[in-house]
């Protein structure tokens, strides 16, 4: 029998994590050469090499975990509801909602914080960042996307990255620095955040078409409730005519038929319905088990009739 890939059980164990921290039990995690990317249900990671070197490794997770962060803590209805549509402004808008998602899971774990901060280190020294000496070398997402991860974590840019940072930094502070430190108390609110974001980006001179669009997206919003009714209809319809498209489509399109598959159900009017989220909790989520267990009222009577056996006595190593 041919031996295992060394690094074969070491991706294995990464998929476990991902899903786990994502709360996806059936998110599909692949390997690949190729950059990270996010789809649907689907995660790929970055290939690791069989030797496994250990800043490589915790480069692998930081990306594993990004990604199951993305997906835990973002939900796409509010994003795309204030997400400009101008290139050069959502590019702003999305590295800060990403520095949002990675903060949440920094001040939560410092395992994971350890790994996003190997796994950006990687990714800009990888661009050559480090070697910058013009603005215009760098693009501004990419320096706003670390100074917001800066104030959120307080963790400060990694070292291939701190040059191209200060290149920014005083423009980028001195414009927006006040709505910038507002961000820390809108960490778990993305709807408040995105708001924040698009203060932010006005004072970055990006605000003009940002605000035509979020004044749309929440007079769309305002209205949701009074057409509940005929949109549920409307869904009820359109799942339909997707499930038979689906169909015919075959196998050899099913990622485009999971993505569709994803947004109806992000579109449900059921949860467009819901209130806004609390600061504290992740209303798009179903409860994680035993999160409500202090309200059981259970205890323990007695010891009497337990057998504790340590796991060495059952299995060996």
């Amino acid at each position: 029998m041919k031996p295992e890939n060394p690094a074969e059980p070491f991706k294995r164990a990464v998929g476990t994590a991902v899903r786990a921290l994502a709360g996806e039990p059936e998110l599909e995690v692949t390997y690949s050469a190729e950059p990270s990317q996010l789809r649907g249900r689907n995660a790929r990671l970055p290939l690791p090499s069989r030797n496994l070197p250990p800043n490589e490794v915790a480069a692998v997770r930081g990306a594993g975990d990004a990604q199951a962060l993305r997906l835990a803590y973002h939900e796409d209805r509010i994003h795309n509801q204030f997400r400009p549509s101008s290139q050069d402004a959502a590019a702003l808008f999305e590295a800060a909602e990403q520095a949002r998602v990675e903060a949440i899971g920094s001040l939560s774990m410092k395992g994971v914080a350890d790994n996003l901060a190997a796994s950006i280190e990687a990714r800009y020294a990888q661009r050559g960042l480090q070697r910058v000496r013009d603005k215009s070398e760098v693009p501004l997402a990419d320096a706003l996307g670390l100074i917001v991860r800066e104030k959120l974590t307080g963790e400060s840019p990694p070292e291939s990255a701190r040059a191209a940072v200060d290149l920014w930094r005083d423009f980028i502070e001195t414009r927006a620095g006040t709505d910038l430190d507002k961000l820390a108390a809108a960490l778990r609110d993305q709807k408040a955040y995105a708001k924040l974001t698009r203060t932010v980006l006005k004072d970055l001179d990006f605000g003009e078409e940002a605000d035509k669009d979020s004044d749309s997206g929440e007079a769309d919003d305002e209205s949701e409730p009074q057409s509940g009714e005929e949109e549920g209809d409307e869904e009820q319809d359109a799942r339909g005519e997707s499930s038979s498209t689906e169909t015919e489509l075959g196998e050899s399109e099913g990622d485009e038929g999971e993505e569709t598959s994803v947004e109806m159900r992000a579109d449900s009017p059921d949860e467009m319905a819901d209130a806004e989220p609390d600061d504290s909790a992740k209303p798009w989520r179903p409860d994680q088990p035993f999160s409500n267990q202090d309200e059981w009222g259970y205890k323990v009577y007695t010891t009497q009739f337990d057998e504790v056996i340590e796991a060495e006595e059952l299995c060996d190593a």
